[in-house]
């Protein structure tokens, strides 16, 4: 090799290394950007985190009965839908509990929209491990409560009647030995 083929190569070996270094800061300052940012979402995390469970832990419904019971009774009024009475019964099994809730509405024949329910169910399965087993729903007529025929495409009042309507609690029971929910 002669100087001159020399010089050119490291003339091109500086030019390599120079846009190297330009690449490899440049990615340095974008990753140290998205560690930044992800550190102060993970921060935002953490602080959500910190904030839901002191609601949980401020929350009022607990394991007792008397405060599932309350809590179904402050969900109906938070719907609109009146006062209810829920009953309570147990149905032991080997390795669960059920804790079934058949709720009852104070109306005779208690009549609701859509809306009404929707959100009492979304909130009264709010305790933990509870879920509607049961909704047994028909539209509500008007008057003497006896069905009439609607012509096809005629708009339908958006009342229902609710039949049945029964939330089940599942938890685990103790084995020999060995704490629950492990």
């Amino acid at each position: 090799m002669n100087g001159r083929q020399t010089l050119m190569l490291l003339g091109i070996l500086v030019v390599a290394a120079a846009i190297g270094r330009w690449w490899v800061s440049s990615q340095l300052d974008q990753n140290t950007v998205a560690c930044s940012a992800g550190r102060k979402q993970l921060e935002t995390v953490y602080t959500m985190v910190d904030e839901l469970s002191d609601r949980l832990a401020s929350s009022n419904v607990s394991k007792d009965e008397s405060a599932v019971l309350r809590h179904f009774q402050e969900r109906a009024i938070d719907a609109y839908m009146g006062t209810v009475n829920p009953k309570t019964r147990t149905s032991p099994q080997r390795t669960y509990l059920d804790r079934i809730y058949t709720i009852d509405f104070e109306k005779e024949a208690p009549e609701f929209k859509r809306t009404q329910i929707v959100n009492f169910l979304w909130n009264a399965e709010l305790v933990p491990r509870m879920r509607c087993t049961t909704l047994v729903l028909r539209p509500a007529s008007p008057g003497d409560n006896r069905r009439r025929q609607l012509p096809a495409g005629a708009e339908r009042p958006d009342v229902w009647q609710i039949e049945e309507l029964i939330f089940t609690q599942r938890s685990p029971v103790e084995a020999a030995g060995r704490p629950a929910g492990s």
